[in-house]
């Protein structure tokens, strides 16, 4: 049975990401960047003042300046400062020809139409410099990186309309189980809602892929098959959820390997040892245990990051954080486990206390928890230890 890093590490050596596509820059949001992007022009594109003032000549100062016009943001004429003379300017309007400072509008007196300034200044002052910041073929953004507001914002103002990014992952979801009825419907005695397969959709499309498919699955051999079928007809990722383990009612292991492959089936984890991965058909598959909980953090140490490797991100896992337990964590019996636990900031650093029960069928704790605290292999985790959480 692999570890948590070795299951990890052979599902993302199996994925590589998706072919680029062309999208506009308003709808990219949260994409990754298929190449990597250079400023198209010098940032700033040109001397401008960096306050409300006046463009003065450093030469002149002190003294007595004339006023001799007006310098806006926009301004299409680069205007010419001669000796003792000033300009009113705005801020990111174009700095004059021979000017080489702003004064800024509070320091000012204005005297007969007359700017007086009693002290002299440093060259460059209140100057934004062209290409200060950017020049014209500096890289702006590598390949992989995710696509966020700020990025969109430079993009623009370099010229960047359309860009390349990676396809969005398709998504099929099939839950399986005689037990599951719809959302909608009064369950009857032994019965439950198929909660997984909103909570899966959710998941999935938070992070930026295209759910083509959900589907539920009567625990029956054939009926599996057929829905498995259909599901990688339309997706580049298959995931089911529930019927992954080795019970005689269990059928979804059984199906993939009628349609593909296993590579990978149990890990030492907990919640979640049932996971499984491997391919159906050209799709790769994720079978993720029937339990709620173990479903949502199976997803997040295994599924996630093949996901966001698959639409082309480099970064794909979740931030980690150094934590304290905040109380005592039992000892995981040979499983690495993922608690449910809020976080709480003290002058200690991060304190880690339970979200509640700990059962891999409790909903109520995962709503709670601000993360997915490790208890490490081996022995109880006592209040105080330090160890890391995966941060929701």
């Amino acid at each position: 049975m692999l570890t948590v890093p070795e299951a990890i590490q052979l599902i993302l050596q199996s994925v590589a990401p998706l072919e680029p596509e062309i999208c506009s820059l308003s709808e990219a949001i949260g994409r990754a960047l298929a190449t990597d992007l250079t400023a198209t022009l010098d940032q700033p594109a040109f001397d401008n003042s960096a306050v409300d003032g006046y463009a003065v000549r450093t030469a002149d100062l002190p003294g007595k300046l004339t006023l001799v016009g007006v310098v806006a943001a926009g301004a299409s004429e680069m205007t010419e400062l001669e000796a003792g003379c000033a300009a009113r300017i705005y801020t990111g309007g174009p700095i004059p020809l021979n000017a080489d400072a702003v004064l800024m509008q509070e320091d000012a007196v204005i005297e007969d139409d007359a700017l007086i300034v009693n002290e002299a200044l440093r060259s460059g002052t209140n100057i934004r410099r062209r290409g200060e910041e950017l020049r014209a073929g500096t890289l702006i953004a590598s390949k992989g990186s995710e696509i966020a507001p700020a990025m969109i914002g430079l993009l623009a103002t370099h010229g960047y309309g359309e860009v390349p990014v990676r396809a969005r992952p398709r998504i099929a979801i099939v839950s399986t189980g005689d037990e599951l009825t719809d959302i909608e419907t009064s369950p009857d005695f032994g019965q439950i809602r198929d909660s997984n397969s909103p909570m899966l959709q959710a998941l999935c499309e938070q992070i930026g892929c295209k759910v083509t498919l959900i589907e539920r699955a009567p625990d029956d051999l054939d009926r599996t098959i057929e829905a498995l079928e259909r599901a990688a007809q339309s997706a580049d990722c298959v995931i089911t959820v529930g019927g992954a383990s080795v019970g005689d009612r269990d059928f979804v292991k059984s199906a993939v390997e009628r349609l593909g492959e296993i590579a990978l089936h149990k890990v030492a984890v907990k919640p979640g040892k049932p996971l499984a991965f491997g391919k159906v058909r050209d799709a790769f598959f994720f079978g993720l245990p029937g339990n709620p909980v173990s479903a949502f953090a199976t997803f997040h140490l295994f599924v996630r990051p093949a996901l966001r490797k698959l639409a082309g991100h480099t970064n794909v896992h979740l931030r980690r954080a150094p934590v304290i337990a905040g109380e005592d964590f039992p000892d995981p019996h040979g499983r690495e486990e993922y608690a449910r636990v809020r976080l709480q900031l003290t002058e200690e650093g991060l304190v880690a206390t339970s979200a509640g029960h700990q059962g891999s069928h409790a909903q109520t704790a995962l709503v709670m928890a601000d993360a997915l605290m490790v208890v490490p292999v081996g022995s109880p985790l006592p209040k105080g230890a330090k160890t890391e959480a995966l941060l929701l």
